[in-house]
C-alpha cells in the first residue's frame, strides 16, 4: 500500500490551521449570539447545555484529529473530513444571511475563513490522497455536519 492509499501524502500545512479557524468561528457564534438568532430566526433555539456539549466535544476531536493526522500516514484522510465540515459550515451560514437578509452569526469568519481555508485544504489535499479516501473523507466530514445540526435542533 502506498501513501495515498494508506491516507497520508504530504499533508498541505494549512490544514493545521482548521482547528483554529473553528475556534475563531465558535467564538464570533458565542459573542453575537448564535443561540438567540436560531431562536428568533428559524423558530427554534439551541439549549445552551446542547451548544456547549457539540462544541467541546467537537473541538477535541478537531485537535486530536489533526494532530493525528500529522503524527500518523492512516490518519492522513481526517484533515479533509473537517476542512469539509468547516467549508460547508461557511456556505450555509453565508446562505443563511441571505435567505435572512442580514447578519446571521458567524456569517464573517465562515465566509472569510473557514470556507476559504476548507476549500484551500480540499484542493491542496486532493492530489495527496487516493481518489477513494479523499471522497469518502469529504463524504464523513459532509455526514458529521449534518449529524451536528440534526442533534443541535433535536
Amino acid at each position: 500500500m502506498n501513501r495515498a492509499e494508506s491516507g497520508a501524502g504530504q499533508l498541505p500545512i494549512a490544514g493545521a490551521l482548521l482547528p483554529l479557524a473553528y475556534v475563531l468561528h465558535l467564538g464570533e457564534e458565542i459573542w453575537t449570539d448564535l443561540l438567540l438568532w436560531t431562536g428568533e430566526t428559524l423558530g427554534r433555539a439551541i439549549p445552551l447545555d446542547r451548544f456547549i456539549a457539540i462544541n467541546a466535544t467537537a473541538l477535541v476531536l478537531f485537535i486530536v484529529g489533526t494532530v493525528a493526522a500529522y503524527r500518523f500516514h492512516r490518519a492522513g484522510w481526517f484533515p479533509v473530513a473537517l476542512a469539509a465540515t468547516l467549508a460547508a459550515n461557511g456556505a450555509l451560514h453565508l446562505l443563511a444571511a441571505m435567505a435572512f437578509g442580514g447578519y446571521a452569526p458567524g456569517m464573517i469568519t465562515g465566509t472569510v475563513l473557514s470556507l476559504p481555508l476548507g476549500v484551500l485544504v480540499l484542493r491542496s489535499s486532493r492530489a495527496q490522497l487516493s481518489q477513494s479516501i479523499f471522497v469518502r473523507a469529504v463524504v464523513a466530514g459532509l455526514a458529521f455536519h449534518a449529524l451536528v445540526s440534526a442533534v443541535a435542533f433535536a
